[in-house]
């Protein structure tokens, strides 16, 4: 099973209401927006509502307190930071790995605001902003999507990784 599905089986067993995309999209957004992320309220930090006494400690608690490791350690690496958590083309078809992005978005987008961070219009950070709302507000067909459109998901990924690259480069982050 790939990371994706197990982190995406993790947070339906906790209840957090999101899928691992979006999950994932919000802890990144929250730090790019200069929010603070710790590994034991991340839940709060995102406003949602805190795992059951039940599930703490619990292989999807442990998975998900990963992810937030994972993210938070991804600040300092500058090659691969903040890869967005998206279904893989080996595990998932097209219109999975679409939804995927589009909820990473989103939930970038939603983590961001959470922080409160507010850019100037006509900056580059305001333009990033603009494209990954863009992407996030993309509707996808109801009919299953032609093999020929994965050259477009694979353009848009990297629109989408120029975005966070703008976005990482130009937002001072808190610790």
């Amino acid at each position: 099973m790939s990371r994706h599905a197990r982190i995406d089986r993790a947070t339906d067993e906790i209840g957090l209401g999101c899928g691992a995309s979006e999950l994932h999209g919000s802890l990144v957004g929250l730090l790019l927006g200069g929010g603070k992320l710790t590994t034991d309220r991340w839940q709060q930090a995102l406003l949602l509502e805190p795992a059951p006494d039940s599930a703490r400690g619990s292989d999807a608690a442990l998975l998900l307190d990963d992810l937030v490791q994972q993210t938070l350690a991804a600040q300092t690496d500058a090659a691969g930071a903040h890869r967005p958590l998206l279904p893989d083309a080996e595990s998932a078809g097209l219109e999975a790995r679409a939804s995927g992005l589009i909820e990473w978005c989103g939930g970038f987008l939603g983590g961001y605001g959470i922080a409160g961070a507010s850019p100037d219009t006509g900056t580059p950070v305001a333009e990033a902003l603009d494209a990954l709302a863009r992407i996030a507000g993309t509707r996808l067909p109801t009919s299953t999507l032609p093999p020929e459109e994965a050259a477009s998901l694979e353009e848009i990924h990297g629109f989408l990784m120029e975005a966070l690259a703008t976005l990482a480069q130009s937002i001072p982050l808190r610790h």
